[in-house]
């Protein structure tokens, strides 16, 4: 939801391979989602492997970065649509319980 969220703001400045990425630091991620660097690092995995995010490490900013490799991600709407038009069902039933409280 974050790398969706900083991509409708027009976060994502980094153009690279014809796609704009945001490059986030382990740090700042947990700083701005509340998880730990493990528990980031397995969540960024998993979503790369579902074909949720795409993911790739750049140097960014050699002289903020001091050259070190930078986290970059970027939705794939395509997936994300796509598993969401699956599971229909199951987000109309959760939204509908939820304001029915």
């Amino acid at each position: 939801a974050q790398v969706i969220y900083w991509h409708s703001q027009s976060r994502s400045r980094i153009p690279r391979d014809g796609f704009l990425w945001c490059a986030k630091s382990w740090n700042d991620l947990a700083s701005e989602t509340g998880y730990n660097r493990k528990s980031l690092g397995q969540w960024s995995d998993w979503l790369c492997n579902r074909g949720f995010l795409a993911c790739g490490f750049w140097v960014w900013k050699s002289l903020r970065d001091r050259g070190q490799k930078t986290l970059h991600l970027r939705p794939l709407p395509d997936k994300i649509l796509e598993e969401l038009k699956d599971r229909e069902w199951d987000i109309q039933t959760a939204l509908s319980q939820k304001h029915s409280n």
